[in-house]
């Protein structure tokens, strides 16, 4: 596959992927560091996309990818839920504000953090985002930095929200 990046910022030129990383052999400790770890829910169409995006992200996370809205949407309401979702806006079958806003009325993910990344940039598309419940909205090319900043802000956000919920709760 032929993807690169500039300067930190996705976009398509040339980089050569490794192959994956699973090792059917792997150790049981590397099995336990990847299930504590944080995880992801990357909604993407663009296959070339999602997998550069994933490339980035595990290193960091665990990441489970869905190809559009639907797919999505089922695979973020099966435990265990990912942490925070990203997702592209514009998809067949469903799109990523339908997406978000079908997440939002169960109980088990209306908390869970949508960070939008996505081409679509006109005022109406960001205000329709940021309506369906996304905490971010961000124009694509990304740079891998500034996307993980947002991932983790948007977990930390979450972790104190679920926190505060808790608290309150045993008053």
């Amino acid at each position: 596959m032929a993807v690169a990046s500039d300067g930190g910022i996705m976009s398509a030129q040339a980089w050569e992927l490794p192959p994956s990383d699973a090792d059917p052999n792997s150790t049981r400790s590397a099995h336990t560091e990847r299930a504590s770890r944080r995880r992801v829910l990357l909604v993407e169409d663009d296959e070339d996309a999602a997998r550069l995006m994933a490339h980035f992200l595990q290193r960091h996370y665990e990441v489970s990818l869905a190809c559009d809205g639907m797919e999505g949407l089922s695979k973020a309401c099966v435990a265990p839920h990912p942490d925070v979702i990203v997702s592209d806006v514009g998809m067949p079958r469903m799109d990523g504000v339908v997406m978000a806003k079908e997440l939002k009325k169960f109980p088990a993910t209306k908390d869970i953090p949508i960070i939008f990344l996505t081409g679509r940039t006109t005022p109406l598309d960001v205000i329709a985002g940021i309506n369906a419940g996304a905490r971010n909205y961000l124009m694509k090319p990304v740079s891998i930095d500034r996307l993980l900043a947002r991932i983790r802000r948007a977990i930390g956000s979450a972790s104190t929200s679920t926190m505060r919920m808790v608290r309150s709760s045993r008053k």
